[in-house]
C-alpha cells in the first residue's frame, strides 16, 4: 500500500477494531488504489467473524470487482445483481 493508501485505512480499520460503525468516503480517480483499500478492511471484517456488503456503483464492473475479490477471498464471494 501507497503512504496515501494506509493514511485512509487506518482509521476505518480502528473503528474495526473497536466496533464502531462509521460512513467513509474513499474519493480518487480510476487506478489510485481505492479497491484495495476495501480489500483491506473487507479482510480485517472477516478476521473479526463479521461479513461485508460491497455496492458496485454500474454493472459494467462487476466482472472485475468480482475477479479482484475472490482473488482475495475465494469462495466467501457471492455476487447479486438485477440480470
Amino acid at each position: 500500500m501507497t503512504d496515501e493508501q494506509a493514511a485512509a485505512l487506518a482509521p476505518i480499520q480502528a473503528d474495526i477494531e473497536s466496533g464502531q460503525h462509521r460512513v467513509y468516503l474513499c474519493h480518487g480517480v480510476t487506478g489510485s488504489g481505492k479497491t484495495e483499500i476495501y480489500l483491506q478492511a473487507i479482510e480485517k471484517v472477516i478476521k473479526t467473524g463479521r461479513e461485508a456488503i460491497v455496492l458496485v456503483p454500474e454493472i459494467a464492473l462487476t466482472p472485475q470487482m468480482v475477479n479482484r475479490f475472490k482473488g482475495r477471498f475465494g469462495n466467501m464471494v457471492a455476487v447479486m445483481h438485477s440480470r
